[in-house]
């Protein structure tokens, strides 16, 4: 290769000859073409970095505050907003490599090779041993040319900007301020530093061998992301946005991609006894659970704790968010033919006896919080108003109740976070999200609201005919677990919000797994419906799990913030899945995208 200041003269020796006699067509022709090379190879010497968008908020959304070209894996920011994203392609040749990061400043820090979660800030969740985590000693990723979906079915060799027939792996860090604390006050540091660098390995090594490990060659770097994973990330960002139950706890009411949580606690006034957090599976409470949209604009179930039954419906999505809380079977004193909390789930709506509950014991907390030690302030008025400011989002959202709130000794444990509490034997309270200074809702309209939710997923689900109950009832099954954690790039569709093979999770949102077979299945029954939401959510959730495969090119039997089984995987129905989807939707870039991961 030339040097860079001899290109001018190079691509003058590729032009025209000066003499009078014209130079043979064959020559000409040679010319040509090695003009073009040199270009070419100029082109990518100038692109031969990883491109950094900072942010204002601190979430991968909006508008970047700034982009820079850094030429090598040693990221440093000063004074950045709230978060960062680092992208592009590191092109290895095939074999084995393992990776070194670190990480300076406090910030919390992803960073995926090929979608392998290669390393993240410690403080959130641990990792189930180095044998289980793609890119370690131990584990090395190996690089080898997959296929790509067409008539040659031809491997993905690129040309690296130093001239090099290589693989490219698309990079993607996250780096977030973090508030440690659960505040949304910022405590890590202004500056952040993330170094990351590799090594290139004969054979996979014992878990102690220590490796020497290298800066990426800005020769390996592209800034430019491809095509088709650029179309996969606009489609995630999508698909996680809107209010709803994002998180494992289904007393959490989550906007995103705000990151801002509005929880319903369930506390008795007589006992200090509360319910923070519940799930289908909870042994302290009793869920039954009823629709859920596709698209979040309604879900609602019903909640049994200590002998009381709550109607819990919610109206949201990319809408405002409305939500409606009812006491049923309210009785002055609780009736003695049943032990509290038995058969709580029953609703005298849906013919289930009633055993009754004092009401007026029964309080609803409201408290506010950033979900994954995200940014911002939350406060509640003194009408009972609820106000979050998420950093970097230009206006507060303001969620009013249909009522002053009550005036009582709160249970311990809520003193943390902003709250509000109301007492349920007045009747049934509602919220509403409403711009700022605007008055209350009453508690007719929030019902309204509610009701047309309710009735709009109603008719979506008549229209499947004879099979309008399975489709409810399979869409809830789906729906009512569908979550997101920042440590996947998108909402996946876990087969329970209870499992988590998370290890040493700081907080329990960062708690999940994935499983092959049942997760691919979970896509697949979710692409049933046309509407545009569900089939977001369906690509999503399979492009997680084929992407989740191990060092080695399998998808394995379970993944999980980066741990993930190694020795084993579950019968290979994701090829079968993939292409019933496409039947279903016709989008011939998804099966584009995962091609050559299913054939491995």
């Amino acid at each position: 290769t030339e040097p860079l200041s001899r290109v001018p003269e190079i691509a003058h020796r590729g032009a025209r000859a000066p003499s009078r006699r014209r130079a043979p067509a064959r020559f000409r022709r040679e010319g040509s073409r090695s003009l073009c090379r040199m270009l070419l190879w100029v082109a990518c010497l100038t692109s031969a970095a990883l491109r950094v968008d900072t942010y204002a908020r601190c979430t991968p959304s909006g508008t970047p505050t700034a982009t820079v070209l850094v030429p090598s894996g040693n990221i440093s920011l000063s004074d950045f907003g709230c978060f960062a994203e680092v992208t592009g392609v590191l092109h290895a040749t095939p074999g084995f490599y393992t990776f070194a990061c670190e990480l300076k400043g406090g910030q919390n820090v992803f960073v995926w090779v090929d979608d392998h979660l290669i390393c993240h800030s410690k403080s959130l969740f641990g990792e189930q041993g180095p044998s289980a985590v793609d890119g370690s000693v131990a584990n090395p990723l190996e690089v080898r040319p997959k296929p790509m979906a067409g008539r040659s079915f031809a491997p993905n060799w690129s040309l690296s900007p130093d001239g090099n027939q290589t693989v490219a792996l698309p990079f993607v860090a996250h780096i977030y301020a973090a508030s440690a604390n659960s505040t949304g006050q910022i405590t890590s540091a202004r500056e952040s530093s993330v170094c990351i660098s590799w090594a290139q390995l004969l054979e996979p090594l014992r878990a102690t061998a220590a490796v020497a490990t290298s800066p990426f060659p800005a020769g390996r770097l592209s800034s430019e992301t491809p095509a088709l994973e650029q179309r996969r990330r606009e489609l995630q960002r999508r698909a996680a946005s809107g209010w709803g139950a994002w998180t494992n706890n289904m007393l959490s009411i989550v906007r995103l991609p705000h990151s801002v949580a509005l929880t319903t606690s369930v506390c008795l006034l007589s006992t200090g006894r509360c319910l923070r957090s519940t799930r289908v599976e909870d042994t302290a409470s009793t869920v039954r659970v009823g629709p859920y949209a596709v698209d979040g604009s309604y879900w609602h179930f019903y909640l049994g704790f200590a002998g009381a039954n709550l109607s819990i419906s919610v109206a949201g999505g990319n809408k405002p968010l409305r939500v409606l809380l009812e006491p049923l079977d309210c009785a002055a004193t609780p009736s003695l033919g049943k032990a509290a909390g038995a058969g709580e789930g029953a609703s005298a709506r849906s013919g289930g006896a009633v055993w009754g509950c004092n009401c007026s014991d029964l309080l609803v907390v409201a408290s506010l919080r950033y979900m994954w030690q995200r940014a911002g302030t939350a406060s509640v008025g003194a009408n009972g108003s609820l106000y979050f400011h998420p950093a970097g989002f230009p206006e507060p959202i303001t969620v009013l109740p249909t009522r002053p709130p009550a005036s009582v000794r709160m249970p311990p444990g809520f003193m943390r976070q902003p709250h509000a509490a109301w007492t349920l034997g007045e009747g049934p309270l509602g919220l509403e999200e409403m711009p700022a200074g605007h008055a209350a809702p009453t508690l007719e309209e929030v019902q309204e609201q509610v009701a047309a939710a309710a009735a709009a997923e109603a008719a979506v689900t008549a229209s499947f005919g004879q099979a309008s109950e399975i489709k409810e009832a399979v869409q809830a099954a789906v729906m009512w677990n569908a979550i997101y954690t920042p440590s996947e790039y998108g909402p996946v569709l876990p087969v329970s919000r209870a499992w988590d093979f998370v290890r040493g999770t700081h907080e329990p949102e960062w708690g999940y797994v994935l499983f092959g077979w049942d997760n691919l299945f979970a896509s697949y029954l979710l692409s049933a419906d046309p509407r545009p939401a569900a089939r977001d959510l369906a690509y999503s959730n399979l492009i997680q799990v084929v992407r989740s495969r191990t060092s080695r090119g399998f998808v394995p039997n379970y993944s999980a913030g980066g741990s993930k089984s190694a020795d084993r995987t579950e019968p290979p129905v994701g090829a079968r899945v993939l292409r019933e989807i496409y039947s279903r939707y016709g989008e011939a870039w998804l099966v584009q995208l995962l091609y050559g991961d299913l054939r491995g």
